[in-house]
């Protein structure tokens, strides 16, 4: 006897074959699809930067408690 979830990750998987889909692994997404996005959103990033006149920058440091130590920085900007 499966239970529900079982069952409908194997129809899940079978699905996927019936239709010749394979699911990304992370380490396509952090070696190839990051790092080929990271350049064109930064580019983008720049361009919009150097048409804003004022930025807002808001920056969190914190430590989790494992004591482990975290930073968070957030922008905003108008654009027109």
């Amino acid at each position: 006897m499966y239970t529900t979830s079982t069952v409908i990750y194997m129809q899940y998987i079978i699905f996927l074959r019936g239709i010749r889909y394979f699911n990304p692994s992370r380490k396509y997404f952090c070696t190839t699809l990051i790092t080929s996005m990271s350049s064109v959103i930064h580019q983008i990033l720049l361009k919009i930067l150097n048409e804003t006149s004022e930025v807002l920058l808001t920056i969190d440091f914190w430590s989790n408690r494992q004591m482990r130590s975290c930073i968070g920085v957030t922008f905003h900007f108008i654009s027109d």
